[in-house]
C-alpha cells in the first residue's frame, strides 16, 4: 500500500487519504482529505462569519491548554516579540496561534490586545544592531 506524509499533520497515510493534483511531482495534494477540509472551513468561517471563525479558534486552543481570559498590561508592555513567531504575519494563523501563545506565555485575551494594537499603530519596533564586527577607519 502506497502512503505519504501530510505536510499539515505530518501523518504518514494511504494515498487514497490525498486528493489528485497534477501539478504535484507525485499527481497528488500536499495536504490530506481532513487537513484540506479544515483548512477550507477556517477559511470560509474567516471571510463570512466572525463569530464562527472565533469559536474555532477557541475551540482549538482550549484543545492545547491555552488560557482564553486573562490580561497583564505590564507583560504585554514588556513583551519583546521576534515578528517571525508572530502567526499572521509569515505563519499561518490556525496552526501557530497555540505555539505562539504558549511561547510567550499569552492568553488569548492578551494577544488580541496585541493584534488591536498592531491595527491601531500602537506599537514599537526596536532596531538591531546587524553590524557585528567593528571597524577602525585609520
Amino acid at each position: 500500500m502506497k502512503t505519504k506524509v501530510c505536510n499539515e499533520c505530518h501523518r504518514e497515510l494511504p494515498v487514497e487519504n490525498f486528493t489528485k493534483n497534477k501539478n504535484n511531482k507525485d499527481g497528488l495534494s500536499y495536504y490530506c482529505r481532513e487537513c484540506t477540509k479544515k483548512q477550507y472551513n477556517v477559511h470560509k468561517y474567516k471571510e463570512n462569519g466572525k463569530e464562527e471563525y472565533e469559536q474555532i479558534i477557541i475551540n482549538e486552543l482550549k484543545k492545547h491548554d491555552i488560557p482564553l481570559k486573562g490580561i497583564d498590561k505590564e507583560k504585554i508592555n514588556n513583551l519583546r516579540i521576534n515578528m517571525i513567531d508572530f502567526p499572521g504575519i509569515i505563519r499561518s494563523l490556525f496552526k501557530d496561534l497555540p505555539i505562539f501563545l504558549k511561547k510567550y506565555k499569552l492568553t488569548y485575551e492578551e494577544y488580541k490586545a496585541i493584534v488591536q494594537a498592531c491595527h491601531n499603530n500602537n506599537f514599537w519596533i526596536e532596531s538591531k544592531d546587524l553590524n557585528t564586527t567593528k571597524t577602525k577607519d585609520n
